[in-house]
């Protein structure tokens, strides 16, 4: 019944909004995934009717993350940043998805753009909640790309640049109990075990668990 509804609709009428809410409105239906692909289908042909639209991008790309289609999440963020040049969101939602692939030069490339973005338009990142709504916004800090960057040099063994983030994220109270525990992990590479037991510490207090086995190995209790 849902596809009946999409199929009488005015495409000459139909603006990115209504077809966002009227797909939203049909997932929540969804009884399978093959429900989902059909509901897919039917939105990339509603797309094919109207002027491109960064806002529906971001929804499609949202979509295809919950379903884990990361390349095709990573098409439809692309074409957005393509569309609209002050878009930082998309940018950066590359850049996570990239670190989800283990394709760290990349995330790292698409985190830099987004800082650039965001400091030439001083536009926040458009955390788009569930599946999208485009009418919640919410501003991210570019602190949390330069913790995003930190924790993709630390995965990418970039060790030096990696400490560079996480002292900046922990001097500006960014993901405090993360950014202690990995630069705790730094500190012992470099045998600086007092500072990374200090590390470890805090990180503990600010709620990581994972933080008091690093303590119970490497510090004195």
């Amino acid at each position: 019944m849902i596809f009946l509804f999409f199929s009488n609709c005015n495409y000459k009428e139909e603006s990115c909004q209504q077809i966002i809410f009227e797909t939203k409105t049909a997932f929540l239906g969804a009884a399978s995934f093959a429900d989902s692909l059909k509901i897919i289908y039917d939105l990339n042909n509603r797309e094919k009717k109207i002027k491109k639209c960064s806002e529906l991008y971001l929804f499609k790309a949202n979509i295809y993350f919950m379903l884990d289609k990361l390349e095709l999440s990573k098409i439809e963020y692309l074409k957005a940043s393509i569309l609209d040049t002050s878009d930082s969101f998309s940018l950066y939602k590359l850049g996570v998805l990239c670190y989800m692939q283990e394709h760290y030069d990349s995330s790292i490339l698409y985190l830099e753009k987004a800082l650039q973005r965001k400091t030439i338009n001083g536009n926040g990142i458009i955390d788009l909640n569930s599946l999208g709504s485009v009418e919640s916004k919410q501003q991210v800090l570019h602190t949390e790309i330069i913790f995003q960057q930190a924790l993709t040099y630390y995965y990418w063994k970039k060790y030096k640049m990696a400490l560079i983030g996480f002292n900046y994220c922990i001097e500006n109270n960014i993901e405090l109990a993360d950014s202690h525990l990995y630069r705790g992990t730094l500190n012992i590479m470099l045998s600086k075990f007092q500072s990374a037991c200090d590390d470890f510490s805090s990180s503990t207090q600010y709620g990581n668990d994972e933080a008091m086995k690093y303590s119970k190995k490497y510090c004195i209790p």
